[in-house]
């Protein structure tokens, strides 16, 4: 979703490129650490930044990225603050930073928060059925990096448009570059392995291999919320759930993988 709003903020002339490095909106970055001026907005998209971040939320939970942000009353200021660099962009490390970078970038673009204009026009430009929301802090910032409340039917639509050429109603709602980038991927090598199943990572999609040879797609939330994108069978199966499951989230994606190519043959 991320990645789509960013997309369509470039294309409206509002953010110069994906290529621009993220000190060109964020120029404080710079000046706390010069070598933030060669992360791009593509490599915060890709998980490839090389900023550090410490997932781990064992005590003193305090000093630790992931409940720094989770748990941010200010989440802008703490990311501005907290941000630091661990190595040269390109190694992929997945991180709640990166997000929350782009969605400060777009936001002071736009000069209004993504939840707002951005996020309501995309759901008009889907023909969305119901109201989409995003979790913020106490500033009205958004949690980027989690917390968008939206049905699995809307969900489903912003999929669909990857297998629809980003049409819809007749309406060019992804841009090419998004597709591109989702779909025809330059890098297609593993970014990590989960459970012995090697996958990719490119534009905020998690890349699933096929035993064809091919890839889907899938965005994979917390708590086993799951989107399915499948090219090969022309499908898009979306999963909602809570944190009460057994199956862990790359369980679900290819449980949902084997059922679109079931649907497909049937």
């Amino acid at each position: 979703m991320l990645s789509l709003l960013l997309v369509r903020a470039v294309a409206d002339g509002i953010v110069p490129g994906l290529g621009v490095p993220v000190t060109v909106g964020l120029p404080q970055l710079r000046e706390r650490d010069p070598r933030f001026a060669a992360i791009t907005l593509a490599h915060l998209l890709d998980m490839r930044s090389g900023i550090a971040f410490d997932e781990h939320t064992s005590f003193p939970w305090v000093n630790r990225d992931a409940p720094a942000v989770y748990y941010a009353t200010d989440l802008a200021g703490t990311v501005e603050r907290r941000v630091r660099i661990d190595s040269a962009p390109g190694t992929f490390g997945y991180n709640d930073y990166a997000p929350n970078l782009i969605g400060l970038t777009v936001q002071r673009a736009y000069g209004v928060s993504l939840t707002r204009d951005p996020l309501q026009r995309l759901w008009t430009d889907i023909g969305a059925q119901d109201p989409a929301r995003w979790s913020t802090d106490d500033k009205g910032f958004a949690y980027h990096e989690s917390g968008l409340v939206v049905t699995a039917r809307d969900l489903a639509r912003v999929g669909q448009l990857t297998l629809d050429d980003g049409r819809t109603g007749g309406r060019q709602v992804a841009p090419a570059v998004f597709l591109e980038r989702s779909l025809h991927p330059v890098d297609r090598t593993t970014a990590t392995t989960f459970a012995e199943v090697p996958v990719g990572y490119r534009n905020g999609w998690w890349a699933l291999p096929r035993p064809d040879g091919g890839e889907d797609l899938a965005a994979m939330g917390a708590h086993g919320q799951i989107m399915l994108v499948s090219p090969a069978t022309d499908t898009v199966v979306v999963q909602l759930s809570t944190d009460q499951h057994s199956n862990t989230n790359i369980e679900i994606a290819t449980g949902l993988q084997r059922f679109a190519d079931r649907l497909a043959t049937n």
